[in-house]
């Protein structure tokens, strides 16, 4: 990050500091509201890669289930679409060459980006001279990370009332967080030994 783009953060970031803790409160409050509507949403969509993962199995050389990526996708900065897709791969992991993907869209989480991206374009003006679209976008995907996390976090907890139900039913499955065919972070690990 050059000296130019660490103040456009830095500014930008200030600019939309208050306005996120903000969102996060009305997003932890719609949340709680209605976690049973988001909890079965979660639920409907994981249980159709599930189905998905079984008749591939059927139909072509996919092995049993044992990794689940869940990504946030960079294209979501230009479409405005944030969805999160879920892959399920077999031991192969990403050699695992039967695609079998959902998208699940936890859009109580991205209703604020938007108004929070048109602030930071009226006032960042204000702090920083001619602030390029390219800038514009290279903060964008910078501050979007701080709802990404938010759903990480998500994630985390709408997933462990599915483990608890034993729907993997496999003896071994990691699910992970992060962005797609990038870096991401361990959610869930098991590994069963065989008796």
């Amino acid at each position: 990050m050059n000296e130019r783009e660490k103040r456009i953060f830095e500014v930008g970031e200030l600019l939309l500091s208050e306005r996120l803790a903000n969102n996060i409160v009305a997003i932890e409050k719609a949340y709680l509201e209605s976690s049973e509507d988001h909890s079965a949403a979660f639920f409907d969509t994981m249980q159709t890669l599930l189905e998905r993962v079984a008749q591939a199995q059927t139909q072509t050389d996919k092995g049993v289930l044992r990794y689940i990526c869940v990504s946030f996708l960079q294209s979501s900065l230009y479409t405005g679409n944030y969805q999160i897709r879920m892959d399920a791969y077999d031991e192969r992991l990403f050699g695992d060459l039967t695609d079998i993907h959902v998208y699940w869209s936890p859009d109580f989480v991205f209703q604020y980006i938007n108004d929070d991206m048109a602030h930071f374009r009226k006032h960042i003006g204000g702090h920083v001279l001619q602030v390029r679209e390219h800038e514009v976008m290279t903060f964008f995907a910078r501050y979007i990370q701080h709802y990404f996390r938010l759903v990480q976090e998500l994630v985390t907890v709408l997933i462990e009332p599915i483990i608890a139900s034993d729907i993997f039913d496999v003896q071994e499955l990691t699910i992970t967080f992060g962005g797609y065919m990038d870096q991401t972070v361990v959610l869930f690990e098991a590994k069963q030994v065989e008796q």
